[in-house]
């Protein structure tokens, strides 16, 4: 067991040895501890960042998606050495977006080994000098979860390969160019060599290109394949020494010491929020004197001339420190070669979506705002979309849908003028025109951009009504229509904190009637994702808004044993705010028809705004503006959304042309079956 006496020792000497880095000297000039050494320990025990940088740190916190709590703001300034275990939670999600590279040589059979990481949800990352052509890209095997398990035993690992033709840019040569910045950005396969998994699983580090997410003396972490073996962590014990240099040929580099070995080239570098800060490049060792004078010390103490080394002495040299590439020059130098003449191999949408990310111009499809790590099961792939459960076209054979005859007075589906178009449109049955997706006694027409419908439109029958036990919920694609135009578990799975709920458009009883098998097909025919809207929990589920108001309305009908049609869905706008990259609806509305004793028609219009619960979600902008919750006309509704209704139901609305009626509580609203 080490002792406490060896710990100390050891501590010791690193704060020393960082010291002395820091101001300047060269750790192989240095053979005593300075007789103020105790002086300088007490200097860096009070070591406390400087306002302007705390708060830097703070906000990178925050963005990280780790959250700040009081042990982070103490370890920042340097009080507390704590973390919670939420800490270790996230280095597991890191880890999975972390690769072992194999290149294989031209002529023999040993290769070159390195370790590189997902910055997209389609690009690489890792070292020129792992990766440094397009030929040696094509050639290269990338294996994602080589790793040991609890017995000790290997995992079964996914082997990728990459695809530089899609995007490929790389940095000048180390060996040649000192000021190098030794990277190389590469496109990869979506799908393992054979074919059983997605990337997407893996999630994805993100690149945050500013400054201040590490300071000096704060420790950092590494996730690295040294000596090609199974994937190790270098955790916290590694403090960094030295960020940049007043030098611009340094200023892109950073100094931390950690343990690392041939094979971590091309490993992320973490601060203590898991946020990359740098891309690990190269072991620094211990030396002295300076250009043809330069010399390297040798683990048994003799000191060699630079110039004599041959790539065979590495295990016999004595290491120091490490040197890692910062991560904000890595992205400045990527965004400068993409907007240049080059442009790598391929100027291709993945490289110019990851800048765009990284830029905060555009986040990456389907996943969350400013996260560093994207981790499984938040980001979906064609791939998982098609293992998931998907009904194909057969299973709907017989379906008729919504009845516009349902009433004596005929109600046909509302139609999408210009401006509701606006908002994108509407998606097509694979192989037809027709945009009408029909279901038992409802139908949806899906924005296929927004991947939620336009409307619904659902007929209810009172007299013949009745209930089912909600079981477990599963919900299916629809394969009538394209996957991609569907909202998934992209959005909803792993959702932070349980924000939004998976939202019935159509009420889950509301197509229940007719005969037992009737209404069961009609309650599973609810749990398709295009009836499906992200709406926040107390929205969904609070008796005196969305779900009270559609209680109200099939409850009304049951008792009277009226015939009611209901039409619902989103009110888009332009400048929806994004949850997880993906735009939140600000209310919806509804529209509600019934027919009296003498089958005269009634109308009712609603609006019901979620923006009261959408607070509080963390790291990212509020999804939804403020709205009224009313009772309001159906030419509001149509003025709001575009959507062209049935004459019909403007003439007979109970509103007439009043103006909105603001609900405090149900018992505001005014009746629908009232008599004129």
């Amino acid at each position: 067991m080490t002792s406490l006496k060896h710990i100390l020792i050891t501590r010791v000497a690193f704060t020393w040895m960082s010291l002395a880095w820091l101001k300047g000297g060269s750790m192989g000039n240095i053979k005593t501890l300075p007789e103020d050494f105790l002086k300088l320990l007490e200097e860096q025990a009070k070591h406390h960042l400087p306002p302007d940088l705390k708060r830097n740190r703070i906000a990178h916190a925050v963005n990280s998606g780790s959250g700040v709590n009081r042990i982070d703001l103490e370890r920042m300034v340097g009080d507390n050495d704590l973390v919670y275990t939420t800490y270790l939670e996230r280095a597991l999600l890191a880890v999975k977006a972390v690769c072992r590279i194999y290149v294989p040589p031209q002529v023999g059979f040993d290769g070159n080994w390195g370790t590189g990481f997902l910055v997209s949800p389609n690009l690489l990352l890792t070292n020129h000098h792992v990766i440094g052509s397009f030929q040696q890209a094509q050639a290269a095997i990338i294996e994602f979860g080589y790793e040991l398990d609890l017995t000790g035993m290997p995992k079964i690992s996914s082997r990728f390969r990459l695809r530089p033709d899609l995007g490929f840019i790389t940095s000048t040569n180390p060996d040649v160019d000192p000021q190098s910045l030794d990277y190389s950005l590469i496109a990869i396969e979506d799908t393992s060599e054979n074919g059983a998994t997605s990337l997407s699983q893996f999630g994805f580090l993100r690149c945050n290109p500013n400054l201040g997410k590490v300071e000096a003396f704060e420790y950092v972490s590494i996730i690295q394949h040294p000596n090609k073996e199974p994937k190790c962590l270098a955790i916290r014990e590694n403090k960094v020494v030295k960020i940049g240099d007043k030098d611009p040929k340094k200023d892109a580099f950073i100094w931390y010491m950690s343990d690392t070995a041939p094979g971590s080239s091309g490993a992320p570098v973490f601060n203590d929020d898991w946020q990359v800060i740098a891309l690990h490049h190269s072991a620094v060792p211990a030396s002295r004197g300076k250009g043809k004078k330069e010399e390297i010390q040798l683990l048994n103490g003799t000191w060699v001339p630079k110039e004599q080394l041959k790539l065979s002495d590495q295990d016999k040299i004595k290491y120091v420190g490490n040197e890692g590439i910062r991560i904000s020059k890595v992205v400045a130098d990527i965004v400068q070669q993409y907007q240049g003449t080059s442009k790598g191999v391929a100027n291709t949408k993945f490289i110019k979506a990851l800048i765009e990310d990284s830029e905060g111009i555009q986040t990456f499809p389907n996943v969350r705002t400013g996260t560093s790590i994207e981790s499984v099961a938040e980001n979906s792939s064609p791939l998982e979309r098609v293992s998931s459960k998907v009904h194909g076209a057969d299973y709907f054979k017989g379906r008729t849908g919504y009845n516009p005859r349902f009433l004596k007075t005929p109600l046909n589906l509302p139609k999408l003028t210009a401006k509701a178009q606006k908002f994108g449109a509407a998606a097509e049955l694979i192989g037809s025109k027709e945009t009408e997706l029909k279901y038992t006694h409802f139908s949806v027409v899906l924005n296929a951009e927004r991947k939620v419908a336009f409307f619904t439109a659902v007929n209810i029958d009172g007299s013949q009504w009745g209930t089912l036990g909600r079981e477990t919920d599963v919900w299916f694609y629809d394969g009538r229509v394209s996957l991609d135009a569907q909202m998934g578990n992209e959005f909803y799975e792993n959702e932070p904190q349980n924000w939004f709920d998976k939202g019935h458009l159509v009420r889950r009883l509301d197509p229940v009637w007719g005969t037992e098998e009737v209404a069961l097909l009609a309650n599973e025919d609810t749990f398709h994702w295009s009836n499906c809207c992200p709406q926040h929990w107390r929205f969904n589920r609070g008796k005196q808004l969305w779900q009270g108001l559609e209680n109200y309305i099939l409850y009304n009908t049951d008792q009277e044993n009226v015939k009611a049609t209901v039409f619902s869905g989103p009110v888009f706008s332009l400048d929806d705010q994004k949850h997880r990259g993906t735009a939140i609806p600000k209310a919806y509305w509804k529209i509600v028809a019934v027919e009296d004793s003498q089958e005269k028609l009634y109308s009712s219009a609603y609006i019901v705004s979620q923006e009261q619960y959408a607070t509080g979600i963390a790291f990212e902008a509020l999804p939804v503006e403020k709205y009224n919750t009313f009772q309001t006309t159906v030419a509001k509704i149509q003025a709001l959304t575009g959507l062209k209704f049935p004459k019909a139901l403007t003439d007979r609305d109970v509103m007439g042309k009043n103006s909105d009626r603001k609900l405090r509580s149900l018992a505001d609203l005014q009746d629908i079956s009232r008599r004129s």
